[in-house]
């Protein structure tokens, strides 16, 4: 891994080396690499008396200059304010995940007093993008199937402030599923909204922040972006989410990928964004995490879905978010009072209206459009029909023909045949046909006559 120095890559300087790529369980390789830095591996040689006593002596003088980071220069340090940035972009995204089935996602604060966005497959174990139209049309036990797997509570892990020392701390909590409601688990809407309860403050943190009552404990809720995503494209992104590792990560925080957004679908109907493409990498584990702005630092869509080949690789760097202009005004009439009566069902049923429709459906599961353009090979099929009829039309004449003049033969042979008989078979012969003739014992020859 070298460092490009403002000089141009020919003076670049080697400051890590790239670990083996990942694989899953099933020995697919994760598009995912981790760089050890070289500090790390000329300390270690260093430290070990075998592989110290086989290294050359200028080797040793080379390893002890990066380790002291004399000769070999750190990384880059990143800016005051795309540091800030970053920070608040990891404190507004939790870990959430369901104990029992093992399944993880990311998720979205959206209110101070610990309200979480994050995707519905989390709660389902299935997107409705993965599921059958028999389940989603479904009604009766189908949907009671479906309603009946749906967990009530989740658990979950973030930063908050603390408001009484101004310190940012690590809390577990307890979250409660406020949406989708049993009746609304099958819309097209990959959405879920949960309320963080049972707060407490993990024994990582300090044993003063522990202290602190969870009352002066505070969520920190990143900005949406609500103007016209059409002028985003381009825009440079970061996906924030727990991918690939989960609660067994070796770091606490959600990781950070940069890109841009690639592109803006609209719904043909709707004339809404229906959804945005980002080149910002995807890893299992991200869905429900944040779309953000590098420049404003505001979410511009719900983490949704990445692609997979037909093998079943995923492509990271291409992955689809739910913009979430769509979610807002919604959200924001039920955050003004939460806990008013029917405030829940209200939000459910605005939400309904945010479902994809039939076109924005075919958009989220990649079904390839229908292009009504010229086709050559629609063309040589419509020619190769019409020629087959004319040859049938053909075969179907000559046979006719010939049938009729098989029967007009047939028909001059037995009118032929009855002089000759009389002449070669005599006059006893001819009068035996006549006789015959006279019995319709000779139909053939009759009905030409």
């Amino acid at each position: 891994l070298l460092e490009e120095s403002v000089a141009g890559i020919e003076n670049s300087s080697l400051i890590a080396c790239i670990a083996p790529l990942l694989q899953n369980k099933t020995g697919e390789t994760v598009a995912f690499s981790l760089a050890i830095p070289l500090t790390q591996i000329g300390a270690t040689m260093l430290d070990h008396p075998g592989i110290a006593k086989l290294l050359q002596p200028e080797e040793i003088v080379s390893l002890s200059s990066c380790v002291n980071a004399r000769n070999v220069p750190s990384i880059q340090a990143v800016p005051r304010t795309r540091e800030v940035a970053i920070a608040a972009a990891r404190r507004g995204v939790v870990l959430l995940w369901v104990e029992g089935p093992g399944r993880w996602a990311s998720g979205i604060i959206v209110s101070k007093t610990g309200h979480l966005l994050t995707c519905a497959h989390l709660l389902t174990g299935q997107s409705w993008m993965e599921a059958s139209p028999e389940a989603l049309d479904g009604t009766g036990e189908q949907r009671a199937a479906v309603c009946a797997k749906l967990p009530k509570w989740c658990r979950g892990r973030g930063e908050v402030l603390d408001e009484s020392t101004g310190c940012f701390v690590e809390v577990s909590f307890d979250a409660k599923v406020l949406y989708p409601l049993e009746t609304q688990s099958t819309v097209s809407l990959d959405v879920a909204l949960l309320h963080a309860q049972n707060i407490c403050i993990n024994a990582c943190s300090s044993q003063q922040s522990r202290a602190v009552r969870t009352g002066s404990l505070a969520f920190m809720p990143l900005k949406w972006k609500v103007s016209p995503l059409v002028e985003s494209l381009a825009t440079e992104v970061w996906s924030v989410g727990y991918g690939l590792f989960g609660l067994g990560a070796p770091w606490r925080r959600p990781s950070v990928s940069e890109g841009q957004v690639a592109r803006v679908t609209l719904g043909e109907r709707t004339c809404r964004p229906a959804l945005v493409q980002s080149s910002a990498a995807v890893h299992r584990g991200c869905s429900g995490g944040a779309l953000v702005s590098a420049g404003s630092v505001e979410v511009l869509g719900l983490l949704t879905t990445n692609v997979k080949k037909h093998g079943g690789s995923v492509m990271p760097d291409v992955n689809f978010s739910l913009p979430v202009a769509m979610l807002e005004p919604s959200l924001r009439s039920f955050l003004r009072d939460p806990d008013r009566p029917g405030a829940t069902e209200l939000l459910a049923q605005r939400w309904r209206s945010c479902a994809a429709d039939e076109q924005e459906v075919a958009l989220w599961r990649l079904e390839p459009d229908t292009l009504d353009l010229p086709s050559h090979e629609e063309e040589r099929r419509r020619h190769a029909a019409e020629r087959f009829t004319q040859c049938l039309d053909y075969e179907t004449e000559v046979a006719s023909k010939a049938s009729e003049e098989e029967r007009l033969s047939a028909a001059a042979t037995v009118n032929d045949s009855v002089p000759n008989m009389a002449v070669h078979q005599g006059p006893q012969c001819f009068a035996k046909l006549i006789q015959q003739c006279n019995r319709h014992e000779v139909p053939t020859a009759r009905s030409c006559l």
